[in-house]
């Protein structure tokens, strides 16, 4: 993997915006997909621009085949949150807090 496109593809993600590096496992050649911006030196046709979304889409890393060779799409989506808010005495912990204080 090309430094480059690493640094750049965590940057995004702390960004908060999503990006994939999609690799040719055959012959090595990757790009980098950064919202509608490509770059690299690996060919997106069409088979492989829905892959790329459908990988961002999914937030999981695949391996796809291609008229090229099988291509490895890897995912770098920000970090999910989950906030949760009440602060009554109605409310209740997650379910996963309420089975571990069972135990």
């Amino acid at each position: 993997m090309k430094l480059q496109y690493l640094d750049r593809a965590i940057a995004a993600s702390r960004a908060g915006k999503p990006a994939a590096i999609a690799t040719n496992l055959t012959s090595g050649e990757q790009s980098l997909i950064e919202g509608s911006e490509v770059s690299g030196n690996l060919k997106l046709d069409g088979t492989i621009q829905e892959g790329v979304r459908k990988a961002l889409s999914d937030d999981r890393s695949m391996t796809m085949e291609s008229a090229a060779g099988p291509i490895f799409i890897e995912v770098f989506n920000p970090p999910l949150r989950c906030f949760i808010v009440g602060a009554v005495h109605i409310r209740a912990p997650p379910l996963r807090q309420t089975r571990a204080f069972r135990k």
